[in-house]
């Protein structure tokens, strides 16, 4: 199951997410909440999600500033914001945001957001494993992810090699 953290200022808003999405069903868990950046940043050490679903306008600390201070922990953020402003999109793709949805939120769209950031993490956790496995180990990982560990194991030799004679 994939651990989400929801930081919204607006208790209604984040009580909403909280209870209105059918979490067991995208394969998540509310691992917990937060009202600002600040408290957020302190629980995120502590609580290591894999998603965070995240508001920029924020008393405290921002979700700007929010994102900058976790650049090291490696969760996928969805910004959800009531500012249909382009400065603070700009601000947030720069820090590597997976979505940005606008309040309300459609329960569709937040769904599919849900989903692309967990087959982003998905792909990062087996692009890791390759590159600590050796061959062999290769040959006994379940056979529906062989082909794709073969080919970034592949690719990985390729980039390193390709100057050398074959």
């Amino acid at each position: 199951m994939f651990k989400v953290f929801i930081i919204e200022d607006e208790l209604i808003i984040r009580r909403g997410l909280v209870y209105s999405v059918d979490w067991t069903s995208l394969d998540c868990i509310v691992i917990g909440e937060a009202d600002n950046g600040y408290e957020a940043l302190k629980k995120v050490s502590t609580f290591k999600p894999d998603i965070v679903l995240l508001d920029i306008n924020m008393p405290i600390m921002d979700g700007i500033d929010f994102l900058a201070h976790t650049q090291k922990h490696k969760f996928k953020t969805i910004v959800i914001s009531g500012h249909d402003e382009f400065e603070y999109a700009k601000q947030a793709i720069r820090y590597g945001i997976s979505d940005y949805l606008l309040k309300p939120v459609d329960h569709e769209e937040l769904e599919a957001a849900i989903t692309k950031s967990k087959q982003e993490l998905t792909k990062e956790m087996v692009y890791e494993a390759t590159l600590q496995m050796d061959d062999s180990e290769l040959m006994i990982f379940p056979k529906k992810y062989n082909q794709d560990l073969f080919i970034t194991k592949l690719n990985n030799y390729l980039e390193m090699n390709y100057m050398s004679k074959i």
